[in-house]
């Protein structure tokens, strides 16, 4: 329905006013009020109706806000109609000023949501939740924090955020929260497991200091918000999901019962995706990405190679691991593209391949630009070069930008990158295999798939230390894998085992040392090291030869690199 304005409060206002030229001002007024918050609305002229409903943002984003409202917006007062959309009395009159009662969301659709969830014993409010129907209103916000409360956005507060900044997420609560330095500015609920809290601040800390280094300072200080919420309506939700927002904010949030534990393959997610959305700072807000759906695969491949960098900067990814790194999105864009192309992908696939086949063409642009210039870090040089541009064009860049930036340097390495554009003609691995090691690369034929590795080396555990031929299945937990057995006779497993680790290689970051130490260990008769999820360090003997994992007729490891 399309609102109706006055177009003077004198008019009677039984009659249907006819659509001003101009849109209305809208001002919002935010107050805390206990466990919730309350939006004052007022407009410079009466009105019979406020729209929600902006019909220019993006559908799936519009629908997420819209069932959120539905459920968490109440009007203050008896006058007025359920919320639906729009604000609006139930006599139909005109009016200039209301108030909405907005509390948390208490079920979030998916790992994108709550658009308004609490943290450090006040509120965190993606402010384009607030947007008003940008056809009929301008909308502004204003923020009244109380006594010994903050807003925090972008560092400063309070603030009052033009049309133009909706989707930052702001912070209104205690002062007392706000902890970290001028570098890093902290938010958290204390429900946030501990290790957890100081993991994450740990790892953004040093991204920032890491990634400034190379691609120059921040133009404000980052502020990084942690909270634990209920899990999302999702059928395999997340355990755990980072997001960066304009002006520099990282919101970190655990969701429900997440299971994550303290283990190896816990802190590793923890540090990657923190990593990977402080880089965002710079690749999706220092510049903007103008082509975004369709440039997915530039901004958050950048953001995943980045994160790789960081963590090997940092000590976290040594020897084997960082190239294990590497090979798994080698091995999930070629399973993701099959014969076709990135630019035949469409919704979700397209998102999925955005990763992994993003990751691969990054790291071919780092090797091509460090083998042509013999610099440390082609990557980095790459990004320069696009914020550079971003700079000139408006705060923007796009994939062509990267394109002719790729073919300046080495026009064989955008020859190289246009193979997972295009449909494969059945030589496209070998030949990006090929161009890689022109660059210095070494590789290696890529054993069988991880789940063939899983099989083979619980077979060979249960074998170890059950008497009976068992049945099992195996399923991925936090940290580890969990080996359920079908009427066990064993030494040490039970009939729901959590095994976490292989002569002290993680079964979740790197099966194939784990299988590979396993198969020497048993060549020799000796005794195969095993790590429970509760600490315990077992010895079993096995004396049964594994047999090598076969080599992928397609995918290639990399071994070394310069």
């Amino acid at each position: 329905m399309r609102p109706l304005f006055a177009l003077l409060a004198a008019m009677c206002l039984t009659a249907a006013a006819p659509i001003p030229a101009q849109r209305v001002g809208l001002h919002l007024t935010i107050f805390t009020m206990g466990d919730h918050l309350r939006v004052h609305f007022h407009t410079d002229q009466p009105v019979y109706e406020i729209a929600m409903n902006d019909r220019e943002t993006e559908e799936a984003v519009e629908t997420r806000m819209r069932s959120v409202r539905l459920r968490q917006w109440r009007p203050a007062g008896s006058v007025w109609l359920p919320y639906d959309d729009r604000l609006a009395r139930r006599d139909r009159l005109a009016f200039q000023d209301a108030d909405v009662d907005v509390y948390p969301d208490d079920q979030s659709i998916g790992w994108g949501d709550p658009m308004l969830f609490p943290s450090g014993g006040g509120f965190v409010l993606n402010s384009r939740f607030l947007l008003a129907d940008r056809r009929y209103f301008d909308t502004t916000v204003n923020y009244r924090p109380r006594v010994r409360e903050i807003v925090y956005v972008n560092g400063a507060g309070p603030a009052a955020l033009e049309q133009r900044d909706f989707g930052h997420e702001v912070y209104l609560g205690p002062v007392a929260s706000v902890s970290g330095d001028p570098h890093l500015r902290i938010i958290t609920g204390n429900d946030v497991p501990g290790w957890a809290r100081a993991r994450v601040a740990a790892q953004t800390a040093r991204s920032v200091a890491f990634f400034q280094s190379k691609m120059g300072a921040l133009p404000w200080p980052p502020t990084l918000i942690m909270a634990a919420l209920p899990a999302p309506l999702e059928k395999s939700p997340p355990r755990m999901s980072g997001r960066a927002t304009p002006g520099g904010v990282l919101t970190f949030r655990f969701f429900g019962d997440t299971s994550l534990s303290d283990t190896e393959a816990g802190r590793a997610d923890l540090e990657h995706i923190a990593s990977h959305e402080v880089f965002h700072f710079w690749d999706a807000f220092v510049g903007k990405p103008r082509d975004r759906e369709a440039g997915m695969w530039l901004f958050e491949g950048s953001a995943d190679y980045a994160a790789l960098l960081a963590r090997r900067e940092l000590g976290q990814l040594e020897g084997p691991r960082w190239y294990r790194e590497l090979d798994r999105p080698l091995a999930s864009c070629r399973a993701l593209l099959g014969n076709r192309g990135l630019t035949e992908l469409e919704g979700d696939e397209r998102h999925q391949a955005a990763y992994p086949c993003g990751m691969v063409i990054q790291w071919v642009a780092d090797m091509a630009v460090r083998h042509a210039t013999r610099a440390p870090s082609g990557f980095f040089y790459v990004w320069q070069t696009l914020l550079a541009k971003a700079r000139a064009q408006g705060g923007y860049y796009q994939t062509a930008d990267f394109r002719s930036a790729l073919a300046a340097i080495d026009p064989a390495a955008l020859a190289t990158v246009d193979l997972l554009f295009r449909s494969d003609s059945g030589d496209r691995w070998a030949r990006l295999r090929r161009q890689m090691e022109s660059y210095g690369v070494q590789t290696a034929p890529a054993p069988q798939g991880e789940n063939v590795a899983y099989y083979s080396l619980f077979q060979h555990l249960v074998q170890a230390d059950c008497a009976n031929a068992a049945s099992f299945h195996v399923t991925q937990g936090a940290g580890g894998f969990l080996l359920a057995l079908d009427r066990p006779v064993c030494r040490h497993f039970g009939a729901s085992t959590d095994v976490r680790a292989v002569e002290g290689h993680s079964l979740s970051l790197d099966i194939y040392g784990a299988y590979s130490a396993m198969t020497q260990k048993c060549a020799s008769s000796l005794p195969v090291g095993v790590t429970l999820g509760s600490g315990e360090q077992l010895q079993l003997p096995c004396a049964v030869p594994m047999s090598p994992l076969a080599p992928s007729q397609v995918d290639f490891a990399v071994v070394a690199m310069p």
